[in-house]
């Protein structure tokens, strides 16, 4: 068995099927240059070796973290054109800044909280200023526009 049938893993399809991404975003990545251009057989359809398919395993789950394509890119390139510790490294560093992300937009949400449950409070408390027959338009004076 040559290097190249032992390096072959399989067609777009069954590449799809184990990476659990749709033939079209694979097709995308490649446009893109997140994998490197495919081999092709002499029907022209594109030959996935084992490495190509880990690549785009890698490129999903770094998807999943919401990683965007550009740092997908530069990690994908450290992991398949550098030594393990320099991914790591790189890996670890994107993983901070990611928690550090989620903890802000946790801290934000928190706030926004307090905010809508101030102002629920704030019109249940003054719900007498709220007439029936009142309309903003009319009014000139609204409990919750001019608080």
């Amino acid at each position: 068995m040559d290097q190249n049938t032992k390096n072959r893993c399989c067609l777009i399809s069954e590449a799809s099927k184990i990476t659990k991404l749709p033939k079209k975003t694979i097709r995308y990545y490649e446009n893109i240059g997140l994998i490197p251009p495919l081999k092709r057989n002499q029907g022209r359809y594109r030959i996935f070796s084992k490495e190509d398919v880990r690549r785009l395993m890698l490129i999903r789950k770094a998807k999943y973290l919401r990683i965007p394509l550009q740092e997908i890119k530069e990690l994908v390139n450290l992991a398949f054109d550098s030594n393990c510790q320099v991914f790591e490294t790189k890996f670890l560093q994107l993983l901070a800044d990611k928690i550090a992300e989620v903890d802000e937009t946790i801290n934000d949400l928190h706030e926004f909280r307090k905010e809508l449950v101030s102002i629920k409070d704030y019109m249940h408390d003054n719900h007498d200023q709220f007439s029936a027959d009142c309309h903003l338009r009319e009014c000139e004076q609204c409990a919750f526009i001019d608080d």
